[in-house]
């Protein structure tokens, strides 16, 4: 697996998709890198808060 080859966004477009068709999607951690492309997927789609250890 390579940097930048798209993994994350198919990953979104797929979970959009679930989603779409009332299958249970709950994102546990994504890492966008700032790409305004894969940033907006995340809307609409359910994330898990990550927890505060400190």
């Amino acid at each position: 697996m390579s940097a930048g080859v798209g993994k994350s966004y198919r990953m979104l477009q797929e979970a959009m998709h679930f989603v779409k068709n009332g299958i249970d999607v709950k994102i546990g951690f994504i890492e966008t890198h700032n790409r305004k492309e894969t940033h907006e997927f995340l809307d609409g789609l359910p994330i898990i808060p990550r927890r505060n250890f400190l």
